[in-house]
């Protein structure tokens, strides 16, 4: 079943430092599968309150690759390290 992490961008606090990690991110995550529908794009709400400057949406064939990847001692490293540079929020979707 297609599996679906979105990663919503609230503030961004250093954009610099943001950068710096996107190639690393970039590479663990394909290398677990998932393929990028939408990387880093600036939102536009036209409605409710979500505050949010990038929102990524990412695809993967299953929900497995997706724990392979949160579960990955390298992708948590670079989490952490993303969250001195932005708040952010993800969430994991089970499509069709």
């Amino acid at each position: 079943m297609k599996t679906y992490v979105v990663v919503v961008d609230s503030e961004i606090l250093d954009v610099e430092g943001l950068a710096s990690l996107s190639d690393k991110l970039a590479a663990e995550v394909t290398g677990h599968g998932g393929r990028y529908l939408s990387r880093d794009r600036a939102v536009s709400v036209v409605g409710g309150d979500l505050a949010a400057e990038h929102i990524t949406l990412i695809e993967f064939d299953n929900p497995e690759q997706v724990s392979a990847l949160l579960e990955s001692q390298s992708f948590t490293e670079l989490r952490q390290r993303r969250r001195q540079f932005v708040r952010a929020s993800a969430f994991v979707i089970e499509g069709a």
